[in-house]
């Protein structure tokens, strides 16, 4: 998969190589590789203030990550299957992955250390 930035100057792509990464659209250099995942990631999104990046892959994981510097913030478990897609809200507030069902997480919570 492949999005935007809200701001239309990154772009993000998930991988089969168990990667996600970030590229400068002018130049089209890499500007982050997003490494944790233990099998493909389907699917990659920017919160809309470009500072978090949620990623979502085969090995049932959601992950959070710095969009500025890459770090891996969190990892949400609770999947037993394959995550294939992932949005945050229009207000950064949730995060919804979606499998053979839907979860919703709550970003306020999380960032507060629950």
């Amino acid at each position: 998969s492949a999005v935007f930035s809200n701001t239309s100057t990154r772009l993000l792509t998930a991988s089969g190589d168990k990667t996600a990464r970030v590229w400068d659209v002018a130049s089209g250099d890499e500007v982050l590789c997003l490494r944790g995942h233990t099998s493909r990631v389907w699917s990659a999104s920017f919160s809309s203030d470009v500072q978090l990046i949620a990623t979502v892959s085969e090995d049932s994981t959601v992950r959070l990550w710095n969009a500025q510097t890459g770090e891996e913030l969190r990892i949400l478990k609770g999947r037993t299957r394959i995550v294939n897609s992932v949005c945050f809200s229009a207000d950064n507030t949730r995060l919804a992955s979606a499998s053979t069902d839907i979860r919703l997480w709550d970003l306020r919570h999380l960032r507060q250390g629950r």
